[in-house]
C-alpha cells in the first residue's frame, strides 16, 4: 500500500518538474524575443542614420564637384583651384 502511494507521489513529482521546466523555457523563449525585437528597433534606427548621413555627405561632395568642375572652365590656376576647393568648408556627417 505504501509503494502504492509513493509510486504516486513520485510520478506526481516528475510532472509537476516537466511542467515547471516546460514554463520556464516558454518565459525563456517570450524573453529572447523582446530582446531581439528592441535590437532589431536599435538596428533600424541606426541603418535610418547612416542613410541620411549618407545623402548628406553625398550632397556635400556632388557641391564640391560642382565648384571644381566650374574652376576648371574658368581657367583659374592650380593654386587658386585649391585654395577655393579648401575654403568650401566641407562638414562631412560621420557621427554615429
Amino acid at each position: 500500500m505504501t509503494e502504492n502511494k509513493f509510486s504516486k507521489y513520485l510520478g506526481y513529482t516528475i510532472g509537476e518538474i516537466i511542467h515547471v521546466g516546460i514554463g520556464i523555457l516558454i518565459v525563456l523563449n517570450g524573453s529572447n524575443s523582446d530582446v531581439q525585437n528592441k535590437l532589431d528597433l536599435k538596428e533600424q534606427g541606426i541603418l535610418k542614420e547612416l542613410n541620411l548621413n549618407s545623402k548628406h555627405n553625398q550632397a556635400q561632395l556632388s557641391s564640391v564637384i560642382k565648384d571644381s568642375q566650374r574652376a576648371e572652365h574658368v581657367n583659374i590656376p592650380f593654386f587658386e583651384k585649391t585654395q577655393l576647393l579648401n575654403s568650401s568648408n566641407l562638414e562631412f556627417n560621420d557621427s554615429p
